[in-house]
């Protein structure tokens, strides 16, 4: 019951308070910070393993020196969020654009907004140069991916939107990829569950802005396969600076799983990529297809000849 009832969380978060008084100071700090950020601008926790693809707060110094978890400053508090996922869901447009004024950080992480995706689409204002929106598990759809898009701000700087969770299907991926402005300079997409295929890759690939320094894809659980995953690396620009990759049950060999790291890793490749160096690099996944593949027939092939693929 805590993840679907607040009145059980409060309670279990008082116990837990209780519980870890008796305790030393640091592990009561831990609890408590903790219980700040399951509890941060959402209505339940995020699922275990959700991309940190918008961080929800900021960590300051304690008097003692000690980092504490704090809200960000400049994210929609988690009362505000509430009304404004209140007013999209019952179309309430005029109340949802002065609850959001001028703020572009919201976190609408698995509030059920559904059909309300369109209102709170109009309710962006087109000003904005910083867009960090985390609306997964809202189950928006088809028609709220084309809404967003259609309402996304024209000269934004940075994007980071989270749809992971919401059956866009690949016209819905196609939809947002299509309206992220070029001139985007740090981009985080969360697609996670779309299984979008390799088709989906090469959409993605050709949303990439052509001057894009910082970048993150949560592609979990969308077949892409070697091809897409080709797609994407063949569309990476000389000035990035920072990749993080989730590639997780995308059906990849080790062609395809390690396609990334050598245009890290050697200079004399037509992909190389300058300013990536490998401590800014974060990939996360593993090998989903076996070398060797059988036929209709029953022969085996050998699936990726990986002197040749390197």
């Amino acid at each position: 019951d805590i993840a679907e009832n607040n009145l059980v969380m409060k309670r279990n978060n008082h116990m837990e308070r209780l519980l870890a008084a008796g305790e030393d100071m640091d592990y009561y700090l831990s609890v408590t910070g903790q219980q700040a950020i399951r509890n941060l601008g959402t209505r339940r926790p995020a699922p275990r393993g959700a991309f940190p693809l918008i961080a929800r707060e900021d960590f300051i110094k304690s008097f003692e020196g000690r980092l504490l978890p704090v809200p960000r400053e400049d994210m929609l508090a988690a009362d505000t969020t509430e009304e404004l996922v209140a007013a999209c869901k019952r179309g309430d447009s005029r109340k949802a654009e002065a609850l959001l004024g001028q703020t572009g950080v919201v976190n609408l992480g698995f509030h059920a907004l559904g059909a309300g995706a369109k209102t709170f689409a109009k309710a962006l204002s087109p000003k904005l140069e910083v867009l960090e929106l985390d609306i997964s598990g809202n189950n928006i759809g088809l028609e709220g991916a084309k809404a967003l898009a259609a309402s996304m701000p024209k000269n934004l700087k940075v994007l980071k939107l989270n749809l992971s969770r919401n059956r866009l299907s690949l016209a819905g991926v196609k939809a947002i990829a299509e309206s992220i402005p070029r001139s985007v300079e740090v981009l985080g997409l969360g697609f996670s569950g779309m299984k979008m295929g390799p088709e989906g890759g090469s959409v993605l690939a050709q949303a990439i802005p052509p001057e894009v320094k910082d970048l993150s894809l949560d592609l979990f659980g969308n077949k892409l396969g070697d091809d897409g995953v080709e797609s994407i690396s063949k569309a990476l620009p000389k000035s990035l600076e920072k990749l993080h990759l989730v590639l997780q049950d995308n059906d990849l060999s080790r062609r395809g799983f390690f396609m990334f790291d050598r245009q890290i890793g050697d200079p004399d490749y037509q992909r190389y990529l300058p300013n990536l160096k490998p401590e800014n690099f974060i990939k996360s996944g593993e090998l989903d297809v076996t070398e060797f593949k059988e036929l209709a027939d029953g022969t085996m092939i050998r699936q990726v000849d990986w002197q040749r693929a390197i």
